[in-house]
C-alpha cells in the first residue's frame, strides 16, 4: 500500500470514527414564562375550605383548589416543547433550585393526592402524586402538537407580538 493510499485510508477511517462518535445536538433553551402569565400549581381539595378557589379545565371540569399554590410563575424558570418516551408531545417546565427542592419536599407528602397546574385559571394538568417531582415537570395530555404549541405560547407569550 502506497503513502497516499494509507493516508487515505487513515483519513476514511477517521472521517467514519468521527461520524459515530459525534454527539447528539444539544437540547434546545428553555424560554422564560411571560412576566404576564400566571403558572400555579396548588392542592386539589375534596371540599371547600376558606380562601379556597375553583377553577376549570378546557373541557370544563371544576376543580376546589387550595388558597395558598405550592408554586407559581417566580418559582418557573422557562418552558420548552418537547416528546415523551412514547413519542407524545409535551411541555417541560423547568424550576429554579430552591422551588425544586420545596417542590420534592411537597410532593413526597402528598403522595396519591391530586395537584392542578394552572396557567391564567385554567387547569391544564391535575395528576395524583405518584413520585416526589423535582426540577422539572413534563406536561402531558395536550391534544397533539396544536395543544403543545398552544401551551407553549401561553407560557411564554411567543406568539404574541
Amino acid at each position: 500500500m502506497t503513502a497516499t493510499r494509507r493516508t487515505l485510508a487513515g483519513l476514511c477511517l477517521a472521517a467514519l470514527l468521527a461520524g459515530c462518535l459525534s454527539r447528539a445536538p444539544e437540547e434546545a433553551p428553555f424560554t422564560p414564562p411571560s412576566p404576564q402569565v400566571r403558572i400555579e400549581l396548588r392542592d386539589v381539595l375534596d371540599a371547600p375550605e376558606p380562601g379556597s378557589i375553583e377553577a376549570a379545565d378546557a373541557e370544563g371540569k371544576r376543580y376546589r383548589l387550595a388558597a395558598r399554590p405550592l408554586l407559581d410563575t417566580g418559582d418557573v424558570l422557562g418552558a420548552r416543547k418537547e416528546t415523551d418516551i412514547h413519542g407524545m408531545p409535551v411541555v417541560l417546565l423547568r424550576f429554579s433550585a430552591d422551588a425544586g427542592a420545596r417542590l420534592q419536599r411537597d410532593t413526597q407528602s402528598r403522595l396519591g393526592r391530586q395537584v392542578a397546574f394552572v396557567v391564567d385559571g385554567q387547569v391544564v394538568m391535575a395528576p395524583n402524586v405518584a413520585g416526589p417531582f423535582g426540577d422539572s415537570v413534563m406536561i402531558t395530555g395536550l391534544a397533539g402538537q396544536e395543544g403543545q404549541q398552544a401551551l407553549f405560547e401561553r407560557i411564554t407569550r411567543s406568539g404574541a407580538h
